[in-house]
């Protein structure tokens, strides 16, 4: 009998061996599955995560240049508005000669508008005329009131602002582009 059970224990022992051999190499296959699983995962993981980096270096590469651009036409519009106060500044304080050389020429419009407005300095220039808060110029107003003709320093400036705009800029900015 101890014959047939070490035949049995040994018989018992091999199948045990197989089946932990075939554990084993089952264990061995599914760790493999896995590693390559995870390996694909993260090469899936790393991918994304450059792209997004690179989604987000664009992104802020533009939000920069966008802010640049913002930022130079904001500081362009303030010089620009700059050499606007500066011309009517100078108007503002020309020659007594001077005014008066562009109130005469002005004053040839009398007849269609003999209202006529003027600033306080140059109030000494033209007879009566109304005074109202001008740098230099004149408006002039027709008898009923309702139609005006506005030659003030300041309108002739916002005219010419305007008008040549464009040509301002590429004066003042022409090499920043």
């Amino acid at each position: 009998m101890s014959k047939v059970k070490d035949e049995i224990i040994k018989t018992t022992k091999q199948s045990a061996q197989v089946l932990i051999d075939e554990a084993k190499s089952q264990n061995n296959e599914i760790l493999s599955q896995v590693d390559l699983s995870l390996n694909k995962k993260k090469d899936s993981i790393e991918r994304d995560i450059a792209n997004y980096s690179q989604d987000k270096n664009q992104l802020l590469e533009a939000e920069t240049q966008s802010y640049k651009k913002s930022k130079k036409l904001m500081i362009e519009n303030n010089l620009i508005e700059i050499v606007f106060e500066k011309a009517i500044s100078k108007l503002g304080n020309l020659s007594d000669t001077k005014r008066k050389k562009h109130i005469d020429s002005i004053l040839t419009k009398t007849n269609e508008f003999p209202i006529i407005f003027c600033s306080k300095k140059d109030s000494k220039l033209v007879k009566k005329a109304k005074i109202i808060n001008i740098i230099g110029g004149l408006i002039l107003e027709n008898k009923t009131g309702d139609q005006r003709v506005d030659f003030s320093y300041e309108s002739m400036v916002d005219l010419i602002k305007k008008k040549e705009l464009d040509t301002i800029y590429g004066v003042l900015f022409e090499n920043d582009s």
